[in-house]
């Protein structure tokens, strides 16, 4: 209930915001790129991106004469005000507005990473990222010896369920009083009466027919047959310790066997105690590719790199805006932000920065169009908005049969519909809201492939979902592209000669020249 509530207070703080952080332009279109959360499957985001760099590029030299580039490519941060990621979405946008910092050709390239970095990042370095938590021998084997331990008290009580009779026990140590008694009788040393009495008192401890006879022939035979009824007594008596010592090796056995029980399932106690993935990995290849780079320094505008904040509940909207007005909550180093963005959980621990529990963004949207929307808009002041959005792959949910549902039926789609409710609602909404501006890219699958499905045929699969996207939104992403390339590289005025019908110049300028 508490997520279901978080949009609109989300709406509501920002639309009482009094402050913004750019100031409205009423010329050109601010425009928005939308990366989707989805682990491995922010391939498929990456390959759309990778096609749309190359696109800009071709479109702008055709129609506005822009200097030739080796890159053959425009970067995002030179055409968007905006990028926002949830998750991995969140690790490419990072990584799409990272400035470069490399002396030889951060004056005529300024982003330090293409979208092709990240597809090389996926299909390479993924083991990496989905490093698990190795256990120490040490623990294993502590583990194993309390297991062990725990084996040996099962079998202890099995054994004595098993082979010890309390019953029995009281019933011999009965006879072997009573035969000391009537040998003391018979010799006179104690009297007859007493020893009668010692039987009467013990007759309801006999438990098994020859004990009943033994007790009537120390009763009334002579001194020898009492003789006699003792050897029996002992000889009864070694038969059962004899089996009681077996209660020792039921123990010892509950303790092998649960010392190979323990051995074996020890990795897997070990993850129970443990989320599935290392943060170490995702952290290492963050802190490779992103360094000590803050918020500030975004190359674009504006950034939007969504977490949620678990202890209290609420969306933590990492921006340009947020880092202004609020620095000690905002004003992290854009590493931070994306792996705060990206600890699913389950998957990886949360990220704790300053006194802030950090989990994974998707679990409020995984498709944070409408959340950037919302901030360009209330956060931003900026009227004219144009997003595009792209997915990294969907399942479309089974069709239940209203008529025959049931707990179970629920139970197995529940999942699924918690997950699809969340992002076909906010992209319903930017459709209400946007709808000339909106364009939104994404692939239904055929497979179902997890978060973590790295194995190198599922890479191959999401490589080939992004070239079917491709294919069959072509039309759309090279409509969508050639919009934002006409206002930023339209607007200026060095490239308005190479155009047949120049345009009115745009008041505000893009946010970085192109070259």
């Amino acid at each position: 209930m508490k997520l279901l509530l978080t949009l609109p207070i989300l709406t509501l703080l920002l639309a009482l915001s009094t402050r913004a952080l750019v100031t409205e332009d009423q010329g050109r279109t601010w425009n928005i790129l939308s990366l989707d959360g989805g682990g491995i499957r922010g391939l498929i985001t990456a390959k759309v991106v990778d096609y749309m760099e190359t696109y800009a590029y071709e479109y702008a030299v055709v129609e506005y004469c822009i200097e030739e580039r080796s890159s053959k490519k425009i970067s995002m941060a030179e055409l968007f005000d905006l990028v926002a990621g949830t998750s991995t979405g969140s690790l490419l946008a990072t990584a799409l507005v990272i400035p470069n910092d490399d002396p030889l050709t951060n004056d005529t390239v300024i982003n330090k990473f293409w979208a092709q970095k990240a597809i090389e990042v996926y299909t390479i370095r993924a083991p990496q990222v989905f490093t698990k938590f190795q256990m120490s021998f040490k623990f294993r084997i502590i583990g194993v010896l309390i297991i062990t331990t725990i084996g040996l008290f099962v079998g202890f009580l099995v054994g004595r369920k098993m082979y010890v009779n309390a019953q029995f026990e009281e019933s011999i140590k009965a006879l072997k009083q009573l035969v000391k008694s009537r040998k003391q009788s018979i010799k006179g040393k104690e009297n007859k009466n007493l020893t009668e009495l010692v039987a009467k008192s013990i007759q309801n401890k006999f438990v098994e027919d020859d004990q009943k006879e033994l007790l009537g022939e120390i009763q009334t035979g002579s001194l020898s047959t009492v003789e006699d009824a003792e050897d029996k007594i002992f000889n009864e008596e070694m038969k059962y310790m004899e089996k009681k010592g077996r209660k020792w090796i039921v123990m010892i056995v509950g303790g092998f066997v649960f010392a190979v029980l323990g051995w074996v399932l020890m990795p897997y106690i070990f993850m129970l105690t443990k989320s599935s993935y290392d943060r170490s990995g995702i952290e290492e290849i963050c802190k490779e590719m992103f360094g000590n780079v803050k918020i500030e320094d975004a190359l674009t505008n504006e950034v939007n790199i969504i977490s949620y904040e678990y202890n209290s509940h609420q969306p933590r909207i990492f921006s340009k805006f947020s880092a202004a007005r609020s620095p000690g909550n905002f004003s992290v180093g854009l590493s931070n932000a994306s792996q705060a963005s990206s600890a699913a959980p389950i998957y990886f621990d949360p990220k704790v920065i300053g006194d802030q529990v950090l989990i994974d963004g998707g679990v409020i949207a995984n498709n944070p169009a409408f959340y950037s929307y919302l901030h360009s808009k209330y956060a931003n002041n900026q009227k004219k908005v144009r997003v595009i959005s792209v997915g990294t792959g969907e399942q479309k949910t089974k069709e239940i049969d209203p008529k025959n549902i049931d707990k179970i039926t629920w139970a197995l789609q529940i999942g699924a519909l918690i997950t699809s409710t969340e992002a076909t609602t906010h992209d319903y909404l930017m459709m209400r809201e946007l709808p000339k501006n909106y364009f939104r890219f994404q692939k239904t699958m055929t497979d179902s492939l997890a978060l973590d499905s790295y194995e190198e045929e599922d890479i191959q699969k999401l490589l080939k979902y992004g070239e079917d996207l491709i294919k069959e939104k072509q039309d759309d992403i090279k409509k969508s592209i050639r919009m934002v390339v006409d206002d930023v590289v339209g607007g200026q005025w060095e490239f308005k000669s190479c155009h047949p019908h120049p345009k009115p110049l745009q008041p505000a300028e893009p946010p970085v020249k192109l070259i």
